[in-house]
C-alpha cells in the first residue's frame, strides 16, 4: 500500500493544476462520494495520515481549510468545522459551495450546515466568547476540524474532543487542527501539545508526519508513551492517542500563482508576515500594548539559564501557588529561587494537593537552606498549606519563614524611580519582577528562568493600566479568560522574587554558607546579567 501511494504521489507531482482539475472531475464520476481530491504533497500526506490528532499548516496558503472540508465531504459522516468567531465561517462555507459546485443541501441561519446526499451532515460553528463551547456540547461528531486553531483556547479544543464519537460500525474518528503560528499567546498551548514537532527543546524531537502517542499524566499534562500503552480512568481502559504535525505552505498549492501570492504576502506588515511564513510556532509574538514583561526580556532570561544555580548561592525563596483541586485542570506550582536563578518548576495537579499537610510536606521536600516560603492564600485554597508550613517552620520570636501572599492587599511600595505607586500587592510584585528582568539596569538582569513555554506565556500575558492608585495589573480572573487556565507558573515565579534574600542585600551573609560547604572565604562569585551568557 505504501509503495503504491508513493508512486501515486510521485505521478501527481508532475501534473499541472488543469490536469488535477480534470482528474478531480473523473474522480467525481467514478468514485461516487469522492467530491474532492487533495493536492499532491503535504495535503495528500495529511489526507491519508493515520493520526488521531493532526496539526496541519504552519504557513498561509497551504490548503488547510480545503483539507478540512474535503475530509468532511469524502471520509466522514458527521463533521463539525469550527472557527473562533461565528462571523468567520462565511469564507469556509463559500469554499465548500465552490468545491461542490452547488448550493444544494446548504442551510444557513444561526446553525449552518450542509446535508450530504448520503445522509451525513457537516455542521459549521463558532466558539463562545466566554471561552466555552457554546451549543456544541453533547453533539456527536466523527470528525472535528478546527480552522485557525491558534486562535482557540486549549480548554475549548480538549472539551470538544470529548464528543468525538460515532455509532457507525467502522467509521473512523479524527481531529484536524489547521493553523498558522500564533500571533499572540492564546495559541501557546499548541507548542506543548505538539511538543515533539514544535518545541526545539523537546528531548526527543519528531519528524514531520511521524506518529507519536500520548496519555494523560498525573500532573494534569499529557506524556509521550508507546503505541500500545494505556491507563485506567474511572474504571475504563484508555488507550494512547496518536498525534503528528505536517507542515504546508503556499508553494505546495498548485492552484495558486506562487509569484502573485508572494506579492500579496508582501503587503502584510513585516512583523506578522515573518511569523506567518516562518512555520515557527515559537517565534516571538508582537507584544501587547502595556504588556508588563516584554517578551524579549523573558526570552533573554531563559536563554541565559543554566542547569545548575550560581556557585555558592543558597536557595532563597519558594513561590507556592496552590490550585483549587475541586475544579479545572490548574496545577499547584512550586518555584524555588537561588538569588536570581530559578530551578525547574515543580507542578502537581490540583486534585493531588487538596490536603494542606500533604502539600506542605511536598514543599518541605523541595525546600533548602532555610528558604522563605511565599504562599498564595487568596481564595482560601492556600490557607491550609500556609498554616501547616508555619506550624512546622516558625517558632515564637524566630525569623519569618512563611509569608501569606494576598494579591488584593494594598501596597505601600513605589516603582524604582519612586514616581508611581501600585493599586495592590499583585500589581507591585509583578512590576518589581519586571524591573529585575530589565536588561538595561547596571550589570544587566539577574534573572535566570528555565525554558518553559507555559511559564513564558504566563509572564508575557499580563498587561497593566494607570489607575487612580497607580499601576494596576490586569485582574487574575480576566487573565484566566485570556489564557484559558490559571497563570500558576508565572504567579509562583513572581511570588518567589517578592520575598527572601537577594545578592544585592545578602551577599555578605552568604560567606558563612560558602564556608560551611567547603568553599573559600570572600564574596561569592555570582554571575549575573551580561556576565552570565552561558547557555544550556
Amino acid at each position: 500500500m505504501a509503495s503504491s501511494l508513493d508512486q501515486l504521489l510521485s505521478h501527481l507531482q508532475t501534473l499541472t493544476a488543469e490536469e488535477i482539475k480534470d482528474i478531480s472531475k473523473d474522480m467525481e464520476s467514478i468514485g461516487g462520494h469522492y467530491r474532492w481530491i487533495p493536492n499532491p504533497g503535504p495535503q495528500t500526506e495529511a489526507y491519508f495520515c493515520e493520526a488521531d490528532v493532526l496539526l496541519f499548516g504552519g504557513s498561509p496558503g497551504g490548503g488547510k481549510s480545503a483539507l478540512g472540508i474535503g475530509l468532511a465531504l469524502n471520509e466522514h459522516h458527521r463533521s463539525l468545522i469550527i472557527r473562533k468567531n461565528f462571523s468567520d465561517l462565511e469564507g469556509i462555507i463559500d469554499n465548500a459551495k465552490k468545491m461542490l459546485g452547488s448550493t444544494e443541501g446548504f442551510i444557513g441561519g444561526q446553525r449552518p450546515k450542509y446535508n450530504k446526499p448520503d445522509g451525513g451532515v457537516i455542521h459549521f460553528g463558532g466558539m463562545s466568547q466566554d471561552g466555552g463551547v457554546g451549543g456544541h456540547q453533547g453533539v456527536d461528531h466523527d470528525f472535528l476540524y478546527f480552522d485557525e486553531a491558534a486562535q482557540l483556547k486549549e480548554a475549548q479544543v480538549r472539551l470538544m474532543m470529548v464528543w468525538l464519537r460515532s455509532d457507525r460500525q467502522g467509521q473512523r474518528k479524527r481531529v484536524v487542527l489547521g493553523s498558522n503560528p500564533p500571533l499572540d499567546n492564546t495559541g501557546d498551548w499548541m507548542i506543548d501539545f505538539f511538543g515533539p514537532w514544535l518545541n526545539p527543546n523537546y528531548p526527543n524531537p519528531a519528524l514531520p508526519g511521524e506518529l507519536r502517542w500520548f496519555l494523560p499524566g498525573e500532573n494534569g499534562k499529557d506524556y509521550e508513551c508507546g503505541k500500545d500503552d494505556f491507563v485506567m480512568i474511572g474504571g475504563q481502559r484508555v488507550g494512547a492517542q496518536s498525534r503528528t504535525y505536517i507542515p504546508s505552505k503556499y508553494t505546495d498549492n498548485p492552484y495558486y500563482d506562487h509569484a502573485e501570492y508572494a506579492k500579496q504576502m508582501a503587503m502584510i506588515p513585516e512583523e506578522h508576515r515573518v511569523k506567518l511564513t516562518s512555520g515557527n510556532f515559537m517565534m516571538a509574538r508582537s507584544d501587547q500594548p502595556n504588556q508588563v514583561n516584554p517578551t524579549h526580556w523573558v526570552e533573554a532570561a531563559m536563554d541565559r539559564w543554566t542547569p545548575q544555580p550560581p556557585a555558592e548561592v543558597p536557595m532563597c525563596a519558594i513561590g507556592i501557588d496552590v490550585a483549587n483541586g475541586a475544579q479545572g485542570n490548574d496545577s499547584t506550582t512550586f518555584a524555588p529561587r537561588y538569588d536570581g536563578w530559578y530551578d525547574k518548576l515543580t507542578c502537581y495537579p490540583g486534585r493531588e494537593t487538596q490536603v494542606g499537610r500533604e502539600t506542605a510536606g511536598k514543599v518541605l521536600a523541595v525546600r533548602r537552606n532555610g528558604a522563605v516560603c511565599v504562599v498564595d492564600v487568596l481564595g482560601g485554597f492556600g490557607e491550609p498549606v500556609y498554616e501547616a508550613l508555619r506550624d512546622n517552620l516558625e517558632t515564637p520570636g524566630g525569623p519569618k519563614l512563611v509569608v501569606a501572599y494576598k494579591g488584593s492587599a494594598p501596597s505601600t511600595k513605589r516603582t524604582e524611580s519612586k514616581t508611581l505607586g501600585f493599586a495592590n500587592k499583585r500589581s507591585e510584585i509583578y512590576w518589581k519582577f519586571r524591573e529585575a528582568l530589565d536588561p538595561n539596569q547596571p550589570g544587566g538582569s539577574p534573572i535566570f528562568l528555565p525554558n518553559d513555554p507555559i511559564l513564558k506565556s504566563d509572564l508575557t500575558a499580563p498587561t497593566f493600566e494607570m489607575g487612580p492608585r497607580g499601576i494596576t495589573l490586569i485582574s487574575k480572573e480576566k487573565l484566566k479568560e485570556i489564557l484559558g487556565r490559571s497563570p500558576d507558573r508565572g504567579d509562583a515565579v513572581v511570588m518567589a522574587w517578592s520575598e527572601g534574600q537577594k545578592a544585592l542585600t545578602h551577599h555578605e551573609t552568604w560567606k558563612d554558607y560558602k564556608n560551611a560547604h567547603g568553599g573559600k572565604s570572600g564574596r561569592p562569585a555570582v554571575q549575573m546579567g551580561h556576565m552570565a551568557q552561558r547557555r544550556r
